[in-house]
């Protein structure tokens, strides 16, 4: 009795090939897609934690952490926020109180969004209830915010677009 050895031919070894090809084709944007919005998500989640830490230090102290005008905080300001809230030196704080307890990659002092930026933070000073964008400010809230805090991330393209372009922001959650 003579046994026959079924082989694939040269022409379905290529069409299961181009299958496999056309279905990591339809499957690679899903993922880029997944991605993005979990990073999306995580801004999300440590804006929440951040006004929780600041609201938390006001409730201790009385006042909100940083003085000054009513404006996004500079690069020196956030740095030196995030060092308060998390009590690390120089700033700390003086009751020596952790009001941010945020492990990063980039180590204790530091907190940046998930496209490796600093959070954008507007804090009300004048103690008014509402945040709103004055016409000569470059980076804020883009409508009044009812809010003491407002945070946002200027999403994956850094361009500040008004809400538009992937912004992500602490007011529309």
């Amino acid at each position: 009795m003579k046994v026959v050895c079924r082989r694939f031919t040269l022409i379905e070894l290529l069409v299961v090939i181009a299958i496999i090809a056309v279905l990591a084709g339809l499957l690679l944007p899903a993922l880029a897609g997944a991605r993005e919005h979990a990073k999306r998500t995580r801004a999300q989640t440590e804006m929440k934690m951040l006004q929780t830490a600041i609201a938390m230090y006001e409730s201790d102290y009385g006042y909100l952490p940083m003085g000054g005008a009513e404006r996004v905080l500079s690069s020196a300001e956030y740095t030196a926020l995030i060092q308060t809230l998390q009590n690390v030196s120089p700033c700390g704080n003086a009751r020596g109180k952790r009001y941010l307890d945020i492990s990063t990659e980039q180590g204790p002092g530091f907190l940046l969004d998930p496209w490796k930026r600093d959070y954008k933070v507007f804090l009300d000073l004048d103690y008014s209830g509402d945040i709103a964008l004055d016409a000569d400010t470059t980076f804020g809230p883009y409508e009044k915010v009812y809010n003491r805090v407002a945070v946002f991330s200027l999403g994956k393209d850094g361009a500040n677009s008004k809400g538009a372009d992937g912004d992500v922001n602490s007011w529309r959650q």
